[in-house]
């Protein structure tokens, strides 16, 4: 509940244990019950002048709740001067002692140190195990004698068939597109809220942000899906292009669409849909938005991607070289979920803060720490992905597209399963609806993750293998 923009908690009832029933009803000579419901609101109302500066809600007159007992709910309002500031009014509900911890800055150095580590790890694989290997390439490369007699094995084997196209290409090409998009989406809501100071005092601001960001950055998603399907693509298959430019404008709105459909469905079930499913007015000012706003600046978009794009002219041989028979410890799957573990833990202090303050009625307002963190994430995302790659390529494995894609979007895997530990472990949920709302929105956050930790990893690890094969496009 909120009044005046402030939020009010206050308890509806309380189930006791079967223990704390029967002590209750020996020291109350009352019937063994279980279940109570509150029917007396005290709403204590404290204002400056015109302003209300805080509310505090007390619950009381319990009734045990039976089919046969009738319920009839009552209220008071009491009204209390204050010497409080409006603009402090909401510093009651920042958590300082929680969000400001010594923990949580040790959390960032150590984060912080992770980052120089990785840094270092990749510019040693760049700077030293590869140069010598680069420049024997490009001399093999100049002199067939020397070709001849140099021993090539490893990634150097792979300079026939390591640009070939990737399966599944306009997918492909639309995920990594729509992750750009909610990465330009992050750093820009992140600079709005720098210029604008705080956003926690007005319900509903970050959505709103969200939701414009997205609809005004539309056009960065098709337009980078465009170009990659043009560079990447066979020029023989470009008509493709329009399964692209659809893939990029439906694959967001359709998970979301999906999860709500589901989570409407159960709520309609247990007869909640007045609180818990969203307004027909809602779902069509999204409708029009999409239509109207996003449709056409998908195609736009596209049409801009492929005219700065030239199409990729890569050799390779006509042969498809096999691809070798791994061990398990070095299947690639297991290598691409490593390499998701990474940056996870790298942010796993703040992934613990902002999950407290989404489900334990926290207000997240250290926009400093988790722009850091998201500075971090970039960077073990990108470096974690690099490394996994060349340890694929060293194994002759040369279908690295999905799979530099899946090492940064298994992050989200873990984050899923943090998820899980946090709604056993850390909170009192209970009952299918609520289990069924909280892993509907885990669903969606970790899908907007995984797509823009992998279009990160995807765009980073085609500069690293263009770099390493000394990729000359004309």
């Amino acid at each position: 509940m909120y009044m005046d923009e402030l939020p009010i908690y206050g308890m509806v009832g309380e189930y006791l244990s079967e223990a704390d029933a029967e002590e209750f009803s020996k020291k109350s000579n009352l019937p063994k019950e279980q279940a109570f419901l509150f029917t007396h609101k005290d709403f204590q109302i404290s204002y400056n002048k015109d302003r209300i500066i805080d509310i505090t809600l007390t619950s009381g007159g319990a009734v045990p709740v039976r089919e046969d007992v009738d319920v009839t709910f009552t209220y008071s309002v009491s009204w209390v001067p204050t010497e409080t500031r409006f603009s402090q009014r909401f510093d009651k509900y920042l958590d300082s002692d929680f969000f400001e911890q010594k923990v949580h800055w040790i959390a960032i150095f150590n984060s912080v140190l992770l980052v120089v580590i990785f840094c270092g790890i990749v510019g040693l694989l760049l700077l030293r195990i590869l140069r010598k290997d680069m420049q024997r390439y490009r001399d093999a490369t100049e002199d067939i004698e020397l070709n001849m007699l140099i021993d090539d094995h490893g990634w150097r084997q792979l300079k026939n068939d390591v640009f070939r196209t990737h399966p599944q290409l306009p997918v492909l090409c639309a995920a990594v597109g729509i992750g750009v998009q909610l990465v330009v989406i992050a750093f820009l809501c992140f600079a709005f809220i720098g210029y604008n100071g705080s956003i926690y005092d007005r319900r509903g601001q970050l959505s709103i942000l969200m939701l414009s960001t997205y609809s005004g950055t539309t056009m960065v998603a098709s337009a980078v899906s465009g170009y990659l399907f043009k560079r990447h693509s066979d020029p023989l298959h470009t008509k493709a292009w329009r399964r692209v430019m659809v893939y990029t404008g439906l694959l967001l709105p359709a998970l979301f669409i999906a999860v709500h459909l589901v989570l409407n469905c159960i709520a309609y079930v247990y007869d909640q849909t007045t609180a818990a499913t969203m307004a027909s007015s809602t779902v069509f000012n999204l409708a029009v938005i999409w239509l109207l706003v996003q449709c056409p600046l998908t195609l736009v978009g596209t049409i801009v991607g492929r005219l700065l794009a030239k199409p990729g002219k890569y050799r390779h041989s006509l042969t498809l070289r096999p691809v070798p028979r791994t061990l398990l410890a070095r299947h690639p799957m297991l290598l691409a979920l490593v390499a998701g573990l990474v940056p996870f833990l790298g942010v796993l202090m703040e992934v613990n803060y902002i999950f407290s303050s989404l489900w334990s009625h926290k207000f997240y307002y250290v926009y400093g720490f988790a722009f850091v963190n998201l500075v971090i994430y970039v960077l073990l995302t990108i470096c974690s992905a690099i490394v996994a790659t060349f340890v694929l390529l060293t194994h002759e494995q040369w279908r690295w597209g999905w799979f530099s894609f899946a090492s940064g979007a298994s992050t989200a895997l873990y984050l899923f399963l943090y998820a899980v530990y946090y709604l056993w472990y850390k909170t009192e949920m209970t009952g299918i609806l609520q289990i069924s709302y909280y892993f509907g929105y885990v669903t969606m956050m970790c899908g907007l993750i995984a797509l823009a930790s992998g279009a990160l990893s995807f765009l980073s690890v085609t500069a690293f293998v263009q770099r390493i094969y000394n990729t000359k496009h004309e």
